[in-house]
């Protein structure tokens, strides 16, 4: 609809810019704009916002905003405030709709001050004008918020796009292990509460090895591509499929008993043994072998998902034993959980000699554990490996829970935290500390002050010095931060760590007076790099040390609060890094850097 006349905006305006400007559009299509005013302006803004390109919906005065706003999907809503307060009420009601809560709104009142405005917008308005406005100043502000929405929903596509891409198997684009498995422990929680069978199947393609080798790798991944296809086309909605790693998939079946489950899974190797791979050779037939396992929480309680995954993996090792190309089915009471497996002491695992290969192979190395000892061995070590890697993940995901919930208390104790951690893994490598040693110390480097979010604020952000009731308080922080993850399984290796980070090699720290190697070295290497990060970091009470001034402190203090050899250890460090890496080292807090000197 064009403009009327009396509508136009008067030549060399600002209006006559914006009416000749770019047109109100998201991406490709009309932006849509939903108008809920109350006067008659609304005919006049319609015309404006469509001569602009814009797909404007008008309601009734009164209208209910929120089944309109469902419907129409607008990229902005303009909405009248009533002076009873119904307008606050609807922009309430809009935020709380999961469909619309990210709708930019823009508010017009009359009769509101500043302190109104500010309010509406605190109630999560997008912009906020006060009546009566110019319609040309308002065409800007919706173009204004429509600019941004569009940048918004690019931005939130491309993080989408990076998700799934995070999530997916380059080669298969079904699920990879790290997604499914979150997505098997959400399974897994949710069938312990539902009562309902959760079931899984792990299959492995036979002989891929030597697919690899007579035909080459493309031929390979054209047969990970067309069980893939068969997977896909044979799940059901609520199924996950997922390419575990090599020629290995896992599909996890919710709801799905073991009679229904044996059912699919044999269709399933039928599909696959019909499927053809082409090769220069002409047309290659694959078969696979799968282990299958049901858990249903009334008849085996609440266990670890490792355990499901552990019972189907079994059974797929059965299948290859039987001959392949089969599908075998095991029980969850069956299969010992790989997290509280205890291996006989007489027969040793080997992680550098295949004990699998050499079990299928046939080979019985003089003294060596038998073929079914060898398979047992092999994989509850597998078991054990992927287990601590999925430990792992998740404690590293909860570590950065824990330091966002500190950094809302605090943002500058959480980059302490960081720096005290990237000290204090250097100089654990610097003393040649196992790589385990090294994890354990950089983990709990990152929560080392995460007592201090039992610390009142008051005391905190104190900018002067504190009281000796004051400082009562903040001595008890390794205590608490060691009490708040006692608790946790997954942070107990911990707990000693964060405990003693504050006790003095001499044996006058806290919170037990501990001395010498009484206390653990890892702590010791965090109250190291703890002391150094204090020096060199501005406080509210002082400024911070140079570099020669840390490094002569750190001196005095070696044998008396500090482990010498720890002290020892960072001042190698200090004297081979470049200075750019010991500027980054003694960043402050605001971002900027020390200008140093070279380090002598």
């Amino acid at each position: 609809m064009a403009l009327q006349a009396s509508d136009s905006p008067r030549p060399g305006s600002r209006g006559a810019v914006l009416a000749a400007g770019p047109g109100l559009i998201i991406g490709p299509r009309p932006a849509r704009v939903l108008v809920a005013l109350a006067d008659g302006t609304q005919h006049t803004l319609q015309r404006r916002l469509e001569a602009l390109g814009a797909d404007v919906r008008l309601l009734p005065s009164g209208a209910d905003v929120l089944p309109a706003a469902r419907e129409h999907l607008p990229d902005v809503i303009l909405l009248e405030l009533a002076p009873d307060g119904a307008g606050l009420a609807t922009l309430a009601a809009l935020q709380r709709e999961p469909i619309t809560h990210a709708v930019p709104v823009v508010a017009l009142a009359r009769n509101l001050d500043l302190d109104g405005r500010m309010a509406v917008l605190d109630a999560g308005a997008a912009d906020c004008l006060a009546r009566p406005c110019s319609l040309t100043e308002l065409v800007a502000r919706v173009r204004v918020i429509l600019r941004a929405k569009a940048r918004e929903d690019l931005l939130r596509r491309r993080v989408s796009f990076l998700e799934e891409l995070a999530a997916s198997d380059p080669l298969t684009s079904l699920l990879n292990r790290r997604a499914f498995l979150d997505r098997l422990h959400l399974e897994m929680g949710r069938a312990a509460i539902t009562g309902e069978p959760l079931s899984l199947a792990i299959l492995d393609i036979d002989g891929f090895k030597a697919v690899n080798d007579r035909f080459g790798h493309y031929v390979g991944d054209d047969a990970l591509r067309q069980v893939a296809r068969v997977l896909v086309e044979r799940r059901a909605d609520d199924d996950v499929v997922c390419r575990y790693g090599g020629e290995e998939f896992v599909w996890l079946l919710p709801g799905v008993d073991r009679d229904v489950l044996l059912d699919r899974l044999e269709r399933l190797r039928e599909m696959v043994a019909q499927a053809e791979v082409p090769t220069g050779e002409g047309a290659l037939s694959i078969s696979v072998s799968i282990g299958a396992s049901t858990y249903a929480v009334d008849a085996h309680g609440r266990v670890s998902a490792h355990l499901l995954l552990a019972s189907a993996d079994a059974a797929l090792l059965e299948a290859k034993h039987q001959g392949k190309n089969r599908v075998v089915f095991l029980d969850v009471g069956r299969a010992q959980d790989p997290e509280a497996t205890d291996l006989p002491p007489e027969i040793p695992i080997d992680t550098g000699h295949d004990w699998r290969r050499a079990a299928f192979a046939g080979e019985r190395g003089g003294g060596g554990p038998s073929a079914t000892d060898a398979l047992h061995l092999w994989d509850v070590w597998h078991d054990r490996a992927e287990a601590r890697r999925d430990t792992l993940a998740v404690l590293h995901s909860s570590i950065k829970i824990l330091t966002a919930a500190l950094g809302a208390r605090d943002a500058g104790t959480v980059a302490h935290c960081q720096r005290v951690a990237s000290t204090a893994v250097a100089v654990a490598m610097e003393m040649g500390l196992a790589p385990d040693e090294v994890e354990r110390i950089k983990l709990a480097s990152l929560v080392h002050d995460i007592g201090k979010l039992m610390i009142p604020e008051a005391i905190l952000q104190k900018p002067g010095t504190l009281t000796p009731a004051e400082w009562e308080v903040v001595r008890q922080h390794p205590e608490r931060g060691a009490a708040m993850l006692q608790d946790a399984e997954p942070y107990r290796h911990l707990v000693d760590l964060i405990l003693y980070h504050q006790e003095s090699y001499d044996g006058t720290g806290y919170p037990d007076g501990l001395a010498g190697r009484d206390i653990p070295l890892g702590a010791r290497i965090i109250r190291v790099a703890d002391t150094f990060d204090a020096m060199t970091s501005d406080r509210p009470y002082r400024p911070r040390k140079t570099l020669e001034q840390a490094k002569a402190e750190l001196r005095e203090m070696a044998g008396r609060a500090l482990d010498p050899n720890v002290v020892e250890a960072l001042l190698r460090l200090l004297k081979t890094m470049a200075p750019l890496d010991v500027a980054l080292t003694m960043r402050r807090e605001d971002g900027h850097l020390e200008a140093c000197d070279p380090v002598p």
